[in-house]
């Protein structure tokens, strides 16, 4: 993987107070909710009393850390699990 593939796939390369990431925001939709059952995370089950609002799926600036976030939730990815989410995004 490597920063075009990601910025192919809609992340943008944004500088917060903690470092470098790569991010991607989605509306919750089914597309969120497929991504989240590729790690095995079911938004709904996880956030019942919060309306889902916001879904992030981001990685440190080498690649590293990968997490997927909904609304106050995250959850840390594999790599691999990170991968996999990325290869199902449409470009």
């Amino acid at each position: 993987m490597d920063n075009q593939y990601l910025i192919d796939k809609g992340f943008k390369f944004v500088k917060c107070d903690d470092g470098f990431f790569y991010v991607i925001e989605k509306n919750p939709s089914e597309e969120a909710n497929r991504l989240a059952a590729i790690c095995g995370i079911t938004i709904n089950d996880a956030v019942d009393d919060v309306v889902c609002e916001k879904v992030v799926l981001q990685c440190d600036e080498d690649f590293s850390h990968p997490v997927f976030y909904c609304d106050g939730n995250d959850w840390d990815l594999t790599p691999e699990s990170f991968e996999d989410m990325c290869s199902k995004l449409p470009l």
